[in-house]
């Protein structure tokens, strides 16, 4: 795999130059280096590319694509070099390793697959405050206040970190309806559930010819799994509703709705609002 200051040599794949009419346009997020989720990842042996999303299965996705791009290490996380996460070194291919004709036609080629997983916006912005705030408060601090390191620690509460999380944005917690421009949305020609993962991982794999020799087996602490095996039984919306009533209460409800709502209004990305709180059933619609 690559590291820092690697030049890749131009891949003969690329098409000629590009004209300034396309859909990719140099300033566009998803064309940038500058976050680890913002470019989506790019297996051209496979016509795939996929929107990878912070705390939707991020870390086993990036896993995935290094073993199909042919990495023995595939399974190392953390580490030095952040493995898989940091593009300097996962040696993983993006977007923007591409020129705009290129990367235009990946992404309105019907021949190419989009891909993108999506979660429920409550349970995401659940599971970003448990790992990032109760487990790993150095991650927010870090990001959120760089000078102190002190604006969150373990015992920060749930609400606590939704007004945190105002001011200070970052790819974890945000809302997946802005994981890329609005023009990009319709593009999508597959879209996965956290809630159903190891099902639309099998359903994607096969779609891409990859099932048999990367996400049939090879998974799981002996290496006898299929990808994403452990969750392969969805969990029941009721334990998964009481699970959340747990950490929410109605007010909080109802502001993460609202901090949310375009996640709901996109409907490229098939979320639909759950309720908690009987309270709260008509307060957004």
């Amino acid at each position: 795999y690559h590291t820092k200051g690697f030049v890749p040599v131009r891949n003969q794949f690329e098409l000629p130059p590009p004209p300034d009419d396309l859909l990719v346009q140099q300033s566009d997020r998803i064309y940038h280096r500058r976050e680890w989720d913002a470019a989506p990842v790019v297996l051209e042996d496979y016509k795939l590319v996929f929107f990878t999303t912070a705390k939707v299965g991020c870390t086993v996705w990036k896993q995935l694509f290094r073993r199909m791009m042919g990495y023995g290490n595939w399974r190392t996380t953390n580490g030095k070099q952040m493995l898989p996460w940091d593009p300097d070194y996962n040696g993983l291919k993006y977007l923007y390793d591409y020129n705009r004709t290129t990367a235009n036609h990946m992404l309105t080629d019907p021949s190419w697959t989009r891909a993108i997983v999506v979660r429920d916006p409550k349970e995401r912005f659940l599971s970003a405050y448990l790992d990032k705030v109760v487990q790993n408060p150095f991650f927010t601090n870090k990001c959120c206040c760089p000078k102190h390191r002190n604006c969150v620690s373990p015992q920060t509460t749930f609400s606590e970190f939704f007004d945190l999380a105002q001011t200070c944005e970052n790819a974890h917690w945000a809302p997946q309806s802005r994981r890329m421009e609005a023009k990009y949305f319709p593009y999508l020609n597959f879209v996965g559930r956290m809630e159903t993962i190891a099902q639309d991982a099998k359903a994607l794999l096969i779609r891409i010819g990859a099932w048999e020799d990367f996400g049939k087996s090879g998974w799981g602490a002996q290496g006898d799994e299929a990808i994403f095996q452990p969750h392969h039984e969805p969990i029941h919306a009721t334990r998964a509703q009481d699970r959340l009533r747990s950490y929410y209460t109605p007010e909080l409800e109802a502001k993460v709705d609202h901090y949310c709502y375009m996640d709901y209004q996109v409907p490229y990305l098939g979320l639909k609002r759950t309720t908690l709180f009987a309270d709260n059933a008509t307060a957004t619609s």
